[in-house]
């Protein structure tokens, strides 16, 4: 998969995640906010995870793609980093299918403790990972522009604040913070797409070829 394409997988995914959190929100409810599921039924909730399931899942292999196109001339707290916000977003879509084992329950419950708490490993971990690559990115201005240079450390910081605050206050708040937070996270695929359009180009190619020829 080349590092464009992974570039447009995050962003596509990522909206598509900011636009699902405008639709929670505008959701008629089909039960009380005493359930776990709220806005949603159980059959609802259960197809609303899956497809958040599947959102992670597309984000990931994008970001795997963004690892391995910038990993050769990458510093090493970057690579760290990108690993980590890799398995971040691993744990994310894990996340998001545990919490089907809240489908029925109440808001307080063993089984919504569980979810919840499920939740707040894939925040942290990904989030540090996005602060660790975002400040080697900054550093060596490896993503193009003033986005490609502080977008990543952008959206590590957000998840610290206010993400994460937010998702302990009432469900349209934490809906909007995540969804600004996903188009920050789009931004990191638009960034990527430009870096793909730099070096992947043919005049690229030909430059690298002879500059080879000169070494």
């Amino acid at each position: 998969m080349t590092a464009r394409m992974s570039g447009w997988l995050i962003a596509v995914a990522s909206l598509f995640g900011a636009i699902s959190a405008l639709v929670i929100i505008g959701w008629r409810p089909e039960v009380t906010e005493a359930r776990y599921s709220y806005p949603f039924g159980p059959t609802s909730f259960v197809v609303a995870q899956l497809l958040f399931a599947a959102r992670d899942a597309v984000v990931l292999v994008g970001l795997i793609g963004l690892t391995l196109a910038l990993w050769p001339q990458a510093r090493r707290t970057t690579r760290i980093g990108l690993l980590v916000a890799d398995a971040g977003m691993l744990l994310f879509a894990l996340a998001e299918l545990f919490a089907l084992t809240a489908r029925s329950a109440a808001t307080i419950s063993t089984e919504a403790d569980a979810a919840n708490a499920f939740y707040g490993a894939p925040m942290t971990v990904h989030g540090i990972g996005l602060l660790i690559a975002g400040v080697g990115l900054a550093r060596s201005r490896q993503l193009p522009g003033a986005l490609g240079r502080w977008i990543v450390l952008a959206a590590g910081v957000y998840v610290f604040f206010p993400v994460f605050p937010a998702v302990f206050a009432p469900m349209v708040w934490g809906r909007l913070a995540i969804g600004s937070w996903l188009v920050l996270c789009a931004g990191i695929g638009v960034a990527l797409v430009r870096w793909a359009a730099r070096n992947e180009s043919p005049s690229a190619a030909v430059r690298a070829a002879e500059c080879s020829a000169i070494r």
